[in-house]
């Protein structure tokens, strides 16, 4: 939960409360994202992130190497920004050149530490609840997948989600950082078949993560 009065971020795994994940949670506009990556070479398998806008609309399946998007509705309904099934896919725009999109904008992939935002608009304050699942299809044996939120000054294409400043992630490592390069530890490593849900809610100021 994101307490903009208290700046307080908090994280729940399988609803469980993982207590206080930050005290320095500041500014006024958010955008969902992702990093991923490491220092692994280009011939070692990549991490696979995908993003489903709710539960009935999509599932990403791999068949022979080539990812398929099935379905193709609009989630999210409760914010009061004017939102479509298009921006639960990943941006073209807002994203390191180190990350690549496939399935359809569904998915993100890549072996050297990028990030990449959604298309989704900025979450401004007042505007109601934000909903956002995202699955793990593929956890490589090095670096690691981060999901959070950066400010709106957060450079995309050059910085890495959590790592650095103007951005909060909790890692599939069970770390967590408000900016800082070096994770501190924290809670539950996730990996391959989780299924991690990110809820923001401006009028509260409240952001729930969850693990399947």
């Amino acid at each position: 939960q994101l307490d903009l009065d208290r700046r307080t971020l908090r994280f729940f795994h399988n609803m469980r409360d993982l207590g206080i994940a930050f005290t320095n949670v500041a500014g006024a506009e958010f955008f969902p994202a992702i990093c991923l990556g490491g220092k692994a070479l280009s011939a070692e398998p990549d991490h696979r992130i995908s993003v489903v806008p709710n539960e009935h609309s999509v599932e990403l399946a791999l068949t022979d190497g080539k990812e398929e998007a099935k379905g193709d509705e609009a989630g999210g309904g409760v914010s009061s920004l004017p939102i479509s099934g298009e921006d639960f896919r990943f941006s073209h725009d807002r994203k390191s050149p180190h990350v690549d999109i496939g399935g359809g904008g569904r998915l993100a992939r890549g072996v050297k530490w990028g990030s990449c935002a959604l298309r989704y608009p900025n979450m401004r304050p007042d505007t109601g609840l934000h909903i956002f699942k995202f699955r793990i299809v593929r956890k490589a044996s090095r670096g690691g997948i981060c999901i959070g939120v950066g400010d709106r000054l957060f450079d995309m294409r050059a910085k890495n989600l959590g790592a650095s400043l103007g951005s909060w992630g909790y890692s599939s490592s069970g770390k967590r950082s408000d900016g800082n390069p070096e994770f501190s530890p924290y809670g539950v490593r996730f990996g391959a078949g989780d299924i991690i849900g990110m809820e923001v809610d401006t009028t509260v100021g409240a952001l729930r993560y969850t693990v399947n």
